[in-house]
């Protein structure tokens, strides 16, 4: 199962675990992060989301460009398996 979110980030966010239905191991998830004419807006990842050295990434800041990030639950994490970032969506 592939879930997909595209939001565009207006003001710094607290993203919270997906919810609505129980995941399962394997389920993948892509988040696509695009600001807003202003840019240099955050989000603050719940601890759900697992990145590479436990680092959780910055949003690219350039007014109106995305970034895509992708994970794949393990049943207890979403583990990130790609990320694209500077995106221009035009």
């Amino acid at each position: 199962m592939i879930s997909s979110c595209k939001s565009y980030v207006s003001w710094n966010r607290t993203l919270s675990a997906p919810s609505g239905t129980t995941p399962i191991a394997g389920q993948f998830v892509s988040l696509l992060a695009i600001q807003d004419g202003t840019g240099s807006r955050t989000i603050t990842w719940n601890a759900a989301y697992e990145f590479a050295a436990d680092t959780a990434p910055d949003l690219t800041e350039t007014a109106s460009k995305g970034d895509l990030f992708t994970f794949r639950y393990n049943g207890s994490k979403w583990l990130e398996i790609g990320r694209n970032l500077e995106l221009t969506l035009s």
